[in-house]
């Protein structure tokens, strides 16, 4: 295994990586959900109660047993994702998750017709619709 320093960069390398795909995914600038690394992982003494693996739990950990754990922080994270994407974002749209693209255009002109501020909707509720159509258009393309 590695030593605690090396073990350091490669876990805040991960975090990096799942900002940038949960950024990317989501197509946000900053995420104000929480990350699943701050669930998994805790590398400062004393540690807290809340995550899963301590720095000193990693370091005794076989190879194998380590890749499990990586494995085990990319399953939670597209777990994640996809509750974010199902509960957050489609009930904006209000069309099934397998719609097509057809579909989500002609549902989002309607919806931005009711939203728009300018025939009487709110500019939070259309900025939402707004930003779950450009989400849904990004992930079928």
């Amino acid at each position: 295994m590695m030593d605690a320093d090396r073990l350091k960069r490669f876990l805040r390398e991960l975090k990096k990586k799942e900002v940038r795909m949960t950024c990317g995914l989501l197509g946000v600038e900053c995420v104000s959900m929480s990350y699943v690394w701050d669930s998994f992982f805790d590398l400062k003494k004393p540690y807290k109660k809340g995550a899963r693996y301590t720095l000193d739990e990693l370091l005794f950990m076989s190879d194998a047993e380590f890749e499990e754990v990586v494995d085990e922080y990319f399953f939670e994270i597209v777990d994640r994702l996809n509750y974010h994407v199902q509960h957050v974002l489609h009930p904006v749209l209000k069309l099934p998750i397998n719609s097509d693209m057809e579909t989500v255009k002609k549902k989002f002109r309607e919806l931005a017709k009711e939203m728009h501020p300018d025939t009487g909707g709110s500019i939070e509720e259309f900025l939402a619709l707004y930003e779950a159509y450009e989400l849904f258009k990004r992930k079928r393309y």
